[in-house]
């Protein structure tokens, strides 16, 4: 072993090195090539190197998936891309073993390149330059051990974040429900749904790929074989199909965010503002050779820290701004049964049809309430609207108001919806006289009445019979419902011109 003034020579020939590789002394800029390869894809690495040699690019250093090089004349030269066990993820310039290691490596005839945490680059221009590593049972142990450091706690976050979306119970709302709610009530975890699906399908054979491999060569080197890598034109279109794909991914989940109003904008800004945050200081700490190992710690830490801080932040903002209506009430009332004041909110949202529209007016009330949901996907719009009066203990009088505009150019979701009405057993649906159906000017219109009787726990008190409607429109269903009110003229046309205004 080098003693420490043999070990700092070999650290400033390393230094030299690298600062020559970096253009710092021949003055030139690198160019930079993306190239997708897995932490076992040693062997298609080293070919990507040599191939880039041959056509005059010599390689530099590495950041990431981004490798860079210099102009030189075109040449054949060995590559070795191997994984030093002993040396740390955090390492941005080799510590003393790794100098030791270098070393050794230099002995056989390899000249050092680059190091990037336990990943080591050298090269030999020699015809036929000895293996760094000649016994293929411990290189592949090393690598199994590199793989499962670096890949197996994203998989298994990728993993328990999946089962946690199964868990909440998505998955099985969406399967449980009918056309309309999976596709526009349901349209923002649509494609969430895909996105794990699809996310998880890739993590799963990105798992499957590398036990194939370790299997594979395992009994290889049981029966006295070579350690066989993965083909690099493999290689190249697995890893360019994956980073195909979580491009889809990442534009289905924007999608889904951008369907939730301010709160998925919000969300979705803060995540991005805590991948870009994580990437620089990556990208930073891999290309700075002054920082140590511990500082490389302490800068992963903060920084891990400040961006699940700002992105915890973005979605607990994103969550209070959507979800906090400014112009509601908060009512506070004396509740008999529980024996304790109560606190709720009354909703003031603006409907684009009330009672007061129709006529009709409710005396001696004390709030009134106005609510509206709007659910928009690839699919149609769902648009629900509904008005109630309350008295001072917040207990519903009077009649109530409540309508559904749902917008489709699919048919079978149009159906789906119509369908989910007329074959409930608690409805007895009957087609309405002809005079009232020429003034909807709709396909189809249907009367709707609620023959299931009333339990105690039901608030509503108003007391006349109520008869909704079904109006089947081309591109457009309407379901209408308002207590005691009579289907006339006046009130028909003021229904078709409010709600047609709206869905314009």
């Amino acid at each position: 072993m080098p003693d420490d003034g043999r070990r700092k020579g070999i650290a400033g020939k390393i230094k030299g090195v690298e600062k020559e590789r970096n253009g710092e002394i021949m003055g030139e800029s690198l160019i930079r090539k993306i190239y997708l390869a897995g932490s076992y894809d040693l062997k298609a690495v080293e070919e990507f190197l040599e191939e880039q040699a041959q056509n005059g690019l010599m390689f530099v250093k590495q950041r990431g998936i981004f490798y860079y090089f210099e102009k030189c004349e075109p040449k054949k030269v060995h590559f070795a891309v191997d994984v030093f066990e002993k040396a740390s993820i955090y390492d941005t310039r080799p510590e003393a073993k790794a100098q030791e290691y270098i070393e050794y490596c230099e002995e056989c005839g390899w000249k050092f390149l680059f190091s990037n945490g336990k990943i080591q680059f050298f090269y030999s221009e020699e015809e036929n330059p000895v293996d760094i590593q000649t016994d293929d049972e411990l290189k592949l142990k090393i690598i199994h051990k590199n793989v499962l450091f670096t890949r197996g706690a994203s998989w298994l976050c990728v993993v328990f974040i999946l089962l946690m979306q199964v868990a909440s119970g998505v998955f099985r709302e969406f399967m449980g429900a009918d056309m309309v709610e999976q596709f526009i009530l349901f349209g923002p975890n649509l494609t969430l749904i895909v996105t794990y699906v699809g996310v998880m399908v890739c993590v799963s054979v990105e798992v499957i790929r590398y036990i194939q491999f370790y299997v594979k060569n395992k009994k290889r080197i049981k029966n006295g074989q070579k350690l066989q890598y993965i083909e690099k034109k493999k290689v190249e279109k697995y890893h360019k199909a994956i980073c195909i794909l979580y491009v889809v991914f990442f534009v289905l989940l924007f999608l889904s965010f951008s369907t939730m109003g301010s709160m998925g904008y919000i969300s979705m800004g803060a995540m991005l503002v805590c991948v870009l945050i994580l990437y620089f200081m990556e990208f930073f700490r891999q290309g700075n050779k002054k920082i140590s190992r511990q500082d490389n710690i302490i800068i992963v830490i903060v920084t891990s820290i400040v961006g699940s801080g700002i992105c915890i932040a973005g979605i607990t903002l994103g969550v209070f701004v959507d979800f906090f209506d400014f112009d509601s009430q908060v009512v506070k009332y004396y509740d008999e049964e529980e024996k304790c004041y109560v606190y709720t909110v009354i909703e003031s949202d603006e409907i684009p049809l009330t009672m007061e529209d129709l006529g009709i007016v409710t005396e001696g009330v004390e709030y009134n309430q106005t609510s509206a949901y709007d659910y928009t996907s690839i699919f149609g719009e769902l648009h629900q609207y509904a008005q109630m009066y309350f008295d001072k203990d917040v207990q519903v009088i009077g009649p109530t108001l409540s309508y559904d505009i749902v917008k489709s150019s699919w048919d079978k979701v149009l159906d789906s919806y119509v369908d989910d009405y007329l074959e409930q057993s608690y409805y007895e649906c009957t087609d309405i006289t002809e005079e009232e159906g020429e003034l909807w000017g709709a396909k189809q219109v249907y009367s709707l009445r609620n023959v299931e009787e009333e339990t105690e726990e039901c608030l509503v008190v108003y007391e006349e019979e109520t008869e909704e409607r079904l109006v089947v429109y081309d591109e457009q269903v309407i379901y209408f419902s308002c207590d005691g009110m009579e289907y006339s003229e006046d009130t028909i046309s003021i229904i078709k011109k409010e709600l047609n205004e709206e869905t314009k």
